[in-house]
This record gives C-alpha cells, sequence and structure tokens, in this order.
C-alpha cells in the first residue's frame, strides 16, 4: 500500500507499508545539505507508522554528503529501542561512505529490499 511520497529538484522519497511489519522508505536523487530536510520530515511521519522495522532503499542515491549522513544517523537514534532500521544498499558512492563512517557496522544492510524483507 502506497502512503506518501515527496519531490525537491534533487532528491524524491515515497515510502509504503511492505507487510504487516514493515515500511520501506525509497530515495532517489541527492541526499545532502539543500535536501536533507525532505529526508528528516518524511522520517519524522515514519516513526509515527506502527511498523516495526523501516527499510531505507538508498540504491538510488547518487549523492551523500555529511548534512545527509547525520541524517541517517538521527534516524537510527530517534527509532533506536522503537524500530529496527534497516539500510538498502549495493554499491557506489553512497555505499563507500556509509561504510567509511562505519555506519553498516551498525545497522543491517541488505542488496535489495526483497532480502530486506525476506528477513522479517
Amino acid at each position: 500500500m502506497f502512503l506518501a511520497e515527496a519531490v525537491s529538484p534533487h532528491l524524491s522519497l515515497s515510502w509504503e507499508r511492505a507487510s504487516q511489519s514493515s515500511a520501506v522508505l525509497r530515495l532517489q536523487g541527492e541526499l545532502e545539505l539543500d535536501t536533507v530536510r525532505l529526508l528528516q520530515r518524511e522520517c519524522e511521519r515514519l516513526v509515527l507508522v506502527d511498523a516495526q522495522r523501516v527499510i531505507l532503499d538508498l540504491n538510488q542515491v547518487s549523492f551523500i554528503d555529511s548534512a545527509g549522513m547525520g541524517a541517517l544517523v538521527a534516524f537510527y537514534k530517534r527509532t533506536r529501542g522503537s524500530k529496527e532500521l534497516c539500510l538498502v544498499l549495493r554499491s557506489g558512492t553512497c555505499r563507500r561512505w556509509l561504510d567509511r563512517v562505519q555506519l553498516t557496522r551498525y545497522l543491517a544492510t541488505y542488496d535489495t529490499v526483497e532480502d530486506a524483507l525476506a528477513t522479517e
């Protein structure tokens, strides 16, 4: 079931309830200082959803800066204890940066949304 969509010139987000216990937030574009507020707004909406897991699909993120990484860390801290946060990342710039700052050590990371959903 589709729930929400948000778009800016450099980033689009959409999220859906993928199963009874999971919501998927898909990002496409650049996650950086000028677009991070869009992510923060959608993350606040997802906090209110009764899904136990939130899957962030970052496979279509072409660029991420420190503001984008900071927003991911803030969302992780905000949901810790109440929701499981998972990342979907195959490879590319976003994956390299999140590996470098070791965020992928703290969050379950999958190649595809289907892989993440299969672990429910």
